[in-house]
């Protein structure tokens, strides 16, 4: 059984590090939907090796089901950056 990470964030560079540390062991992917963030985001994700999709935030519904459509896993595990 696969499980796929599921984060939406936008320049939470620093608190990413400690949110990705913490899981990255028992997932199979981690899918980062980015709101286009001006900070490290995009570079901390990539060190847990997270797959990064940049899309503009409409609202959270919608951002959250478009990480979904991205997730390969049977489980998606959803948490906050």
């Amino acid at each position: 059984m696969r499980v796929s990470g599921l984060i939406i964030t936008k320049n939470n560079g620093m608190k990413l590090e400690w949110a990705l540390a913490s899981v990255y062991k028992y997932l199979d992917e981690i899918i980062i939907i980015d709101d286009y963030s001006t900070d490290n985001t995009a570079k901390i994700a990539e060190k847990y090796g997270a797959i990064v999709y940049l899309h503009k935030f409409e609202d959270f519904s919608a951002q959250r089901n478009y990480g979904i459509s991205k997730c390969a896993g049977e489980w998606i595990f959803t948490m906050d950056a």
